[in-house]
């Protein structure tokens, strides 16, 4: 989907250059900027996220009161 947005100069010419570093156009570059920023700001998001980590880094060892713990201790922190 298109859409047009207005960005400041220095935002734009800073996107131009990295998308140029990137070899990546600045459609994509935004795309993927603004994905980020959207995952960054969805608690699901980022709890998932850090799931992941936590199972791949062999969660499967951790007790269920470890587990859990963190669980709440994360859902109380400020993202």
């Amino acid at each position: 989907m298109k859409i047009a947005i207005s960005l400041p100069d220095e935002l734009t010419e800073q996107t131009d250059e990295l998308a140029r570093r990137m070899h990546k156009s600045r459609s994509r570059v935004v795309a993927e900027a603004l994905g980020e920023y959207v995952a960054r700001h969805d608690p699901e998001a980022v709890t998932s996220a850090l799931d992941q980590v936590i199972e791949e880094l062999g969660g499967q060892d951790s007790d269920a009161f470890t587990a859990s713990a963190a669980r709440r201790r994360l859902k109380d922190s400020v993202w």
